[in-house]
This record gives structure tokens, sequence and C-alpha cells, in this order.
């Protein structure tokens, strides 16, 4: 049985009162440990950024759109609205806001969906799409909404203009220097729409306030208490400490004049932070944008007009929280992989591409000069050794070649510290830049000597990459150490670092910090020592003249010989670098330097699988392809896939082997696909082989994925596995690992827009309509209560056991967590949604289509519609125009471990041969057939109806003997409830006993017993074979 791997840390109170919060190590932590990574509460793009190709979701923040598509965007910007135009099918998905929150698309990487009220937001699938509009907050503040501009003046359409289309809308603003030009009444018409309002005053005077809007309809949608007293919030909504803005800056200013004035200018000035002006310009700038927000969400979101959240005070408590635990992003841009390994995208886009480098002055006319000192090329008299070489100049991009410009592009600097430099590449393709505000993360305390690191990863596009910060151990971390991290740049000077840090609202005191505030004294009292020496020197009876440059040591004769030293350093590095590293010309050169950049990530430790997780999963893999490879040699009959994937499995081999993680993601996903493909569109495998292949190749893509940290595309191809047959307990440690990590990538700031929630059929009014309404006939002989309405134990259903005795025990399970929680399959799929699961779909007249799809497509899909109906008559479930879908026989509590917690795993003491989930729409059906083990099956949620045939009867209840039925020769050919006696003549004289499991009901069947199956409601069992 699957193991939950708990949290590496937990939350604590620091005993400084001023520290609060605190995020404490829960076990040894060694360097480069993963802690924890973890999506932000809510985070904004930069103004902006969008418009230098940085097309990000307005929800997850995954990089979005094709490569071409975002090259486009940098070399052109208006090309934003011709792609809004172009998406337009896409955009509008609901033509009715509510109707089709539930609707579901397969989406690839490279999706874009637009808002579809046409404002300019942008989104990397519908989920995303449909998450923002109803949770999300999109809503309420869309622009779209508001009524066309044809029926508006002139002066207004220029406003909405301004702030709907943020595709169209000029990024870069002039900000108003005189704030009062931005009041209420001065910039705006009265009758302008008041969201309009809100945008055009909160990009003339701090977007912040756009931030803080949607983080406020968040926690209103959400009906959270206000509480003044900080401890109080508890929702990661609200889990922040909350002063006001104005508290926090006036704490800030505070402590910048703290060691720079003296006792009497402290004083003075004292009155002038705590009630001067700059208090009185916060105050009216969130009393005017509360004044238009407001105004827009009284008719938007009914509910906000009595939340004290939207107050003056509340809006500022909010931004005084960003102002003080708020970290910016910097996440490089996923095209620039793209641009280095694929080299049709660059012949395709050549063109773009040139405009890109043009527009960042990596390269210009010939007619124009480069400057020697800030351009990276050399371009007809420019200083730098990287020429571009010239074509014809019949026109634009015809000066370079493909062959050219990826030669350029292989000689620019690239970061290798996970984005956290701004390097060349960044200069072209521009990373994503915003700010972003985490639940979590936020409760580190600063130190300028941390343990912890906080950065970001990019790898690919599209939902499975959404941003988010990964958390990871700088240096040892003893169990109960307290976890710290750098807010700034902790390798700056100490009075830069103080700066810094009174935007906090405090004053570092780490161990770095007094030592160095220590020697900043000592330094200056022996500058003051050789300033008074100096000063008996230049006017003693001895003295000499001396030049005044000379005095604090600005000697120009001393200055030309250090430059002359730095120049001298400078040009050997060139040379150095020139003789070490000559540049290779063309794709390949690109190719090379994608092949440094994945050496140096397979030999970094950084973040990387912890080496008591790797080590098992691995020698399994190697251990299966060796034998595997053996076996492939030495079949016959393999001579065409057998060769393929026999070499496809020596490189995972061999990749494994070498620990080269980028080509485990390559040649396991590689073989993951071509095996996968087989089983399609054949049905099944040839050989058990295959299967164990396909094992193989699924672990070893997995563990590519999450070496660079996508654990949602690394849990995927563990699912897959799991579903095809992969015992979990031989990977366990290892699927753990990834398992945790891709619940907290997975783990979406807000509710998903699906509504599941099934009745609740304890209820006696609803026993009693299912009773009368879903069965052809009332029951005739019904099974055996063996405690009727009572809460049973163990010992009844050991003594059925022992006596082999088919018997119901009802209410056995009705205070087990799944009985409620399981209801609401909407909040399953928020936190399951992104696991991959088996279902049958289509009609139960027909064979049913098999499909694996993600949690949240079940329940959106399928589930949905079906809970919103009370009942399911056999009518309804033979109907062919019924829509069907089952999880059926799915050991979902090994592949999904967290579930486990909601059931009890071993219902009477003796250890369960497997533990099966039935989950399925109303109208399922299982045929009717025997087990070969005792079978205890739970109803968790909904009701069903069951029939049993007492093994003797065998003989007449027509025994299946083809193949596609399984040849275990334990399925019937009778179709129970629609029984054609004619055709089955001998079982008319068969008795059956039938019941109905409505929630925490127990059933026990006994081996070899016959059973058939129907769902009345939507439904979901637990069965345990023994």
């Amino acid at each position: 049985m699957s193991q939950h791997h708990s949290p590496l840390f937990r939350y604590d109170r620091h005993p400084d009162e001023e520290r609060g919060r605190c995020l404490i190590a829960s076990t040894d932590l060694r360097k480069d440990r993963l802690i924890f990574v973890e999506r932000p509460v809510i985070a904004m793009q930069s103004t902006g950024n969008m418009h230098e190709g940085a097309l990000v979701c307005s929800y997850c923040m995954a990089f979005c759109g094709s490569p071409g598509q975002n090259l486009k965007v940098i070399s052109d910007p208006s090309f934003l609205e011709e792609m809004a135009t172009s998406n337009n099918n896409q955009r509008c998905v609901n033509e009715k806001d509510d109707d089709d929150v539930n609707n579901y698309a397969l989406n690839g990487p490279h999706a874009l969906y637009c808002c579809r009220h046409n404002c300019g937001h942008i989104y990397c699938s519908l989920e995303c799409q449909q998450d923002d509009w109803k949770w999300g907050g999109h809503r309420e503040l869309c622009t779209g909404m508001i009524p066309d501009p044809d029926e508006c003046t002139s002066r207004q359409y220029q406003q909405k203009e301004l702030g709907a289309n943020t595709l169209t809308a000029v990024a870069d603003e002039k900000e108003q220097d005189d704030l009062s030009n931005t009041s209420p009444s001065s910039n705006v018409d009265s009758f302008i729409d008041p969201l309009l309002e809100f945008k055009v005053y909160a990009r003339n005077t701090n977007e912040i306030f756009l931030l803080v809007a949607t983080w406020l309809v968040r926690i209103i949608k959400h009906n959270l208490p206000y509480h003044e007293d900080d401890d109080l919030n508890t929702h990661p909504y609200t889990d922040f400490q909350m002063n006001t803005w104005w508290d926090v800056k006036a704490n800030e200013e505070a402590i910048l004049k703290k060691e720079k004035e003296d006792p009497e200018e402290k004083k003075a000035n004292k009155s002038n932070v705590e009630g001067g002006s700059l208090e009185d310009i916060l105050k009216q700038l969130c009393e005017d944008s509360h004044s238009y927000l407001s105004r827009t969400l009284k008719n938007r979101l009914e509910q906000s007009q009595d939340s004290p959240w939207l107050t003056p005070i509340g809006m500022a408590r909010l931004i005084g929280s960003l102002e003080q635990n708020c970290l910016g992003i910097r996440r490089k841009h996923a095209l620039q992989r793209n641009l280095m390994q694929d080299t049709n995208l660059r012949q395709e886009f050549h063109t773009e591409l040139i405009q890109c480098l043009e527009g960042a002055g990596m390269i210009e006319d010939n007619n124009d000069k480069c400057d020697d000192n800030t351009c990276p090329c050399d371009v007809d008299g420019c200083g730098n050794d990287r020429e571009l070489e010239k074509g014809p100049r019949e026109g634009l991009g015809s000066k370079y070649s493909p062959d050219d410009i990826a030669t350029f592009l292989a000689s620019l600097t690239q970061d290798f510290t996970n984005g956290c430099v701004f390097d060349e590449w960044d200069e072209i393709i521009r990373p994503l830049d915003g700010i972003s505000h985490y639940s979590i993360a936020t409760k580190m305390n600063h130190s300028c000597n941390p343990n912890v690191i906080l950065v970001y990863k990019t790898r690919g596009w599209g939902r499975d990459h959404p941003l988010v910060a990964y958390i990871v151990a700088l240096k040892d971390i003893k169990e109960g150490e307290e976890l710290t991290i750098s807010y700034i740049d902790s390798e700056d000077p100490y009075e830069e670092r103080q700066t810094a840090l009174a935007n906090y609202g405090f004053i570092c005191t780490c161990s770095k910090c007094i030592s160095e505030k220590d020697e900043i004294g000592q330094r200056k009292n022996e500058e003051d020592d050789d300033a008074n020496s100096l000063n008996d020197d230049l006017f003693g009876d001895d003295s000499e003249d001396i030049d005044d440059d000379d005095l604090f040591g600005n000697n120009d004769d001393g200055d030309e010989q250090a430059n002359g030293v730095a120049e001298n350093t400078d040009s050997a590095e060139n040379e150095d670098g020139n003789d070490y590293n000559e540049e290779p010309r063309g794709a390949q050169s690109l190719l090379d330097v994608l092949k440094q950049l994945d050496t140096i990530s397979n030999k970094s430790n950084h973040a990387a699988i912890p080496v008591e997780y790797l080590a098992p999963a691995s020698n399994y893999v190697v251990k299966q392809a060796s034998s595997l490879i053996s076996d492939f040699q030495n079949a016959e009959g393999f001579k065409g896939d057998g060769q393929k994937i026999e070499n496809l499995l020596k490189k995972i081999k061999a990749a494994i082997r070498e620990r080269d993680f980028s080509a485990c993601r390559l040649v396991g996903s590689g073989l993951e696909l071509y095996l996968y493909s087989l089983l399609e569109s054949n049905g099944s495998w040839t050989t058990p082989m295959y299967r164990a292949s396909y094992w193989c190749s699924a672990i070893t893509a997995s563990i590519g994925y999450a070496h660079e940290g996508s654990f949602l595309l690394s849990i995927k191809y563990l699912d897959k596995a799991i579903i095809l047959g992969q015992d979990r307990s031989l990977i366990e440690d290892y699927f753990g690992y990834v398992e945790l990590h891709a619940s907290q990538m997975a783990a979406a700031p807000c509710p998903i827009a699906v509504d599941c929630k099934v009745p609740d059929y304890r209820c006696p009014k609803l026993k009693e309509l299912v009773a009368s309404r879903t069965l052809p006939k009332p029951i005739q002989i019904p099974v055996k209560e063996l405690i009727s309405d009572e809460k049973s134990n163990k010992a009844s259903i050991m003594a059925s056991y022992n006596q082999s005795q088919t018997c119901v025990i009802r209410h056995l399970a009705s205070e087990w967590a799944a009985v409620e929680k399981w209801r609401y399959l909407d909040r399953l799929a928020w936190e399951f949604g992104h696991r991959l699961v088996p279902i049958e779909i289509g009609s139960m007249t027909t064979r049913m289509k098999e499909a694996v799809v993600t949690f949240r497509s079940f329940v959106a899909n399928y589930m949905s519609s079906s809970a919103s109906r009370d009942f399911w008559s056999f009518e309804d479930a033979t109907d062919g125009k019924s829509q069907i879908a089952y999880l059926a026989q799915h050991p979902f509590l090994d592949q999904v471990s967290d579930l486990c917690k909601d059931i009890d795993m071993n219902p009477y003491g003796v250890q369960p041969t497997n533990i099966n989930i039935w989950m399925g729409t109303g109208g399922t059906r299982t045929p009717l057939h025997f087990d070969s083990y005792d079978n205890l099956l739970i109803q968790l949620v909904g009701a069903k109806y069951v029939r049993l045939y007492e093994k003797e009867n065998s003989d007449r209840l027509y025994v299946r003997q083809d193949k596609s039925y399984g040849s275990q020769g334990n399925m019937s050919e009778l179709d129970c409830e629609q029984e054609d006696f004619e055709k089955h003549p001998l079982a008319k004289d068969c008795n059956y006993k039938e019941v109905l499991l409505f929630p925490g009901d127990c059933l026990f069947i006994p081996s070899r017993q016959w059973h058939y199956v129907r769902s009345l409601s939507t439904s979901v069992s637990v069965n345990y074979w023994f």
C-alpha cells in the first residue's frame, strides 16, 4: 500500500514577536534538497511585459501560445491584436456565462485562449479560462463586459480603449507627477464606467491597486471573515501580517532615518513621518481607488457591499501586506530553449528573429555604427569579435542568413543559476516579469546569511508548467532549525542591505549584519584617527604642499596604473576565452550550447531528486531493461517492433546509468509514446514484454522530468505506468517524492470551475425515492441483514466470513471521512484533478470505450451532469443516449496515497489482497459474474442495486466462453433485469437475492458467488478482495 510523504517543514511562532510566524525544518535536510514548491496566492505580470513577448496565462502564469506567436509579438507588439482576433472562436467557448463552466478540452502545451469577452486576458487552457472567470476574480474585473463603445461618446471611447483591451492598450502610460491630478473628479467624466476609472487610476498612480483588486474579489467570493488581529486570519488568502499601507511606509521612513540622524533631528522629524503628507497622500489614494472599485463591484459582486475588506482601511491592509511580503518574478522565457534546438523555427521566423535582435540593440543597419561599450555584436566598426556576415541587401533579413543568426545566438552569454541573473539572451527574449504573493514562502524570515533560496525554473509551456516557487536548501539544515531566506541581495554591502530591508519594515540583526556593523564602526574610528593625524601633518610647522586629490587616495597615476591592470586582465580573459572556445558556426553551435546547458543541469544537485529516492527507482529500471533486452534477443518473431524497442531500452539503460537526465526525458518519452500507440492501434500488446518495457519507459521519462522540476509531467508518466499494471511498491519512495511535489505544484489558489455535489443518500426521503423509482419491480428476496440500523464491528464481518454467508451490514462505514467528503467530487477534483485515471465511456447498451483522462475531466465532463439527477432508473441506464462513464475496478488508493486517510484500509483485521475503487455516473452496470476472492463491498457515495445468485446455480447461468469477456469462465451471458428466458430458459428457475446499498453500508460476498451491480445514482464504492 502506498505511503504518504509528509512535508519537510512545519509552522511555528518565533520567540521574537517582531519576527512573527516562521517555518521550522521537521527533519534533517541536506544541502540542495528541494523542500517544497508553491503556487502563488496572487500574482501579476508587469505592465508591458506581455508586449515584450512574454505571453503568459492570466491565471496560472504559464507560458502559452506557440513559439512563433511569441516571436511575432516580440518583433511586433501589434500582433497581439491580430492574435486575439484569430482566436475569436476559442475565446467564445461559452456563449452564456454560467451554462458551460464544465466544458473540457484536452489542451496542448502551446494552446492559447482569449477571454470570452475580448478584454485582452489570455490563457493556456480552457480550464484556466473557466477557473479565472468563476473564482479567480476575472468575471468581476473584466472590462470586456462594459457596454458597446458605439453607445459611448468619443470621450468615453478613449477611456474604454485605455482600459478595456490590454492587448492593444498603451503599456507605458505617463504617470502623473501631481497626485492630485488623478483624483476621481479631475481626470474622468463622472459617467464613465467605474471599472475603467479604477484601472486608469491604478495605472496613473500605483499598479498595486490592480493586484489588490483581484485579491480582494477572491477574498470576498470566499466569504472570509475580517479580523483586525492578524493571528485570527488563518485562511491562505489572509494569513499574513497586514499593517496599513501608511503604517508600513512610516515604519520604513523611520528605519531609514534611525541611524542617520542625531536624537534632536529624529524628534523633529517624528511628527512628520507619523502625521505628515505621506500618510495623507496614501490615505487619499486608498479612498479614491475604493470609490471606483466599490461602485464597480456593487453590480458585479453582491456580497461585496457588506464586506469590511472593501473599505479604504481593508484595501490599505492588503497593500501593506504586499509591500512587506510580495516577491518579484523573473522567470526565463521557455522560447529560449526552442530557439536553440529548433532549426525550422529559426528559418520560418527568420525575419521576426532579426527584428527581435534589432529591437534588443544587438544588430543594426550597416549605415549605423554600434557603440563599442554597449553592443554585443560587431557591425561595421564595433569592437566586439562577434561579427555577423552581411549578405545581399535586397530586403529585411537578407543581410544575415539563418546560419549567421544561429552562430550569433550561440555566442550570447547564458545564465546557469536558475534564471537569477539577467543575461544576453534575456535582452532578446524577455523573461516573465512581475510580482507574486505566497502563503507559505512568505512565512520564512529574513537572514543575510540564509539557509534557503527561492528560485524559478522554466522548461516547458502550458498548463503543466505553471508559475511556482522552488524552495531549496542552501546548506545542511538540522531538524528544528528555522528556515530563513534573504529578501534582498545578501552580497550587497551592509548599508545597502539595511536600506533595502527598510521596505520590509525592520532592521536586520543577523550575525552577518552585526559583524559587518562592528567592522564598519571600527573602520570609521580608524579613519577618524587617520584624519586627525593627517590634519597634524597638513598644518604642522614642517608641512609640505600636498595635492588635494591625494588627500583621500585619489592619485591620478595610481588610477591609471590600476586601470591598466584591469584592462590587461580583461584582455587576458578575452584571449583565453577565444583560444579555449573557438566558436563554431550555424545550427550545430546552438545545439552544442544546448548540450552544454543540459550537461550542467545533469551534474547539478540543486533541487535534484534525493539519491535515496532516485537510486532504487534507477536500479529497478536498469534491472528490468537488462532482463528485457536479453528476452528480446532470445525471442523469435520480434524483428520489427521488437528490434526498435530493444534499441531504445539500451539507450534507457545507458541514460539511467550515466545520470543523463536530458536523455531520460527524450528516450523515455519516445519509447512510451511508441508503445502506447501500439496499444491503442492494436487494442492490446502482443507480449507481456511490451508491458514491462512500457513501465521502464514511463519511469525513465518521469525521472528526467522530475530532475528538472517538472513534477506535473513526471506524475503523469507514473500514473500511466500504474494504470497499465506497474506495482507502485517497487518504486514507492521515488513515487511518493514526485507525488508530493506534483500536488504542491497543482495546488491552485482558487477552486476549480466545476460543480459536482452528490446528494446525501443517507437521507430517508432519498432512500424511499430510490427504492420506489429505480427498480423494475420491488425486491422479492432481500439479502440477510446481520445487524439492522445499528453500527457493527469487525466481529460481525468475521462471523459472515467464517460461515461464507452473504450478508449486508448497515452503517458499518458511516463514520468514515469518505462518506461525507467524497460527496463533494468538485473538491476532490480541485485537489487531485491533475492525476490521470482510466475510465470507460459510452452507452451500456454497446461496448464501452476506454480512455485515460485527468480526474478533473472525468468529474467535469461526466460526473457533474450525473450528480444533478436524484436517481437513475433502469430505463435511464439502458437508454443509448445516456452518457455513462465508469472508473471501474481501479487501485486508485494505491495510485493516490492521500485518499487512503479517508477510509479504513483494513476494515476487519484480515489484510486484503487488493483494494479497488468504483466511481461512476448513474446507470453503470457490472454484468453478472463471480470473483475468486471473498469480497467486501462498501458503498461510500450514492446508491447501488446488487443481485446475487448462489454458486450452485453456475450450470444454469450460461457461462460465457468467448475470450472477449475474459478466459476465466466467470462471466454470464444473462442480461440481468431484462432477461431473455427464451434464449436462456434454465435461468428462469434460478432464485436470487437483492439488496440496495446506501452510504456506509457493507455487503459481504463470498468467493465464487455470482453477482450483478447497477448504480442507481452517481456512485462511489470501495471493495476489498481477500
